[in-house]
């Protein structure tokens, strides 16, 4: 995608420093989100076989947050910022076309795809609320770009995918809470706490 901007328009030069910084900042966090959310995983495997299971003493209450909070959902987030950034890189290309068939017949399932990632592995990992919130914000910043600017979503493929992804997360998880319902403590939604 990249290769298609014109780095001689407008600050599109400047855009592209900005978007391979944050490229490299999100992979580093990425990786560091996993590489807490595995270590805590061990340490709390550790824990519950020394001390027979779950407590709620403050070392594993620690521990059992590191690994699925934190981890968790700076990993969530991270994946949702890459697909933000892509969709940013993908208005940054001057040339459009609209998408054939087969191209829009390959972006339902990706839209699914990143919905399954930010719907249910979030809500797995605790970071549904948060997943859904992004979405929603999301798919209003999308709806109002579609209204205000008139953009055609089926000429942005990303934007599309993302759209669709949206209105997965959001209806995953609104089917989520009728069935689980709701707790009155972060993340409000989860199934690792059913």
């Amino acid at each position: 995608m990249i290769g298609k901007i014109d780095k001689t328009q407008g600050k599109n030069k400047y855009f592209l420093y900005a978007i391979e910084i944050e490229l490299g900042l999100l992979i580093s966090l990425n990786v560091a989100s996993h590489f807490v959310h595995l270590m805590f995983d061990q340490v709390s495997a550790a824990y519950r076989t020394l001390h027979g299971g779950y407590s709620l003493n403050e070392p594993l209450l620690y521990i059992y947050w590191a690994d699925e909070w934190l981890g968790h959902t700076i990993i969530h987030v991270t994946y949702f910022s890459w697909f933000v950034l892509a969709l940013v890189t993908e208005f940054l290309i001057s040339e459009t076309r609209r998408v054939n068939l087969d191209e829009f017949c390959f972006l339902i399932p990706l839209g699914v795809g990143i919905g399954v990632l930010d719907g249910y592995a979030a809500i797995r990992s605790e970071a549904g609320f948060l997943l859904m919130i992004l979405h929603i914000i999301l798919l209003g910043i999308q709806v109002v770009l579609i209204a205000s600017k008139k953009i055609n979503p089926l000429k942005y493929p990303v934007f599309m995918a993302l759209f669709i992804s949206s209105l997965f997360v959001i209806g995953y998880n609104i089917y989520w809470i009728f069935e689980e319902g709701i707790r009155a403590y972060y993340p409000f939604w989860s199934s690792n706490l059913s």
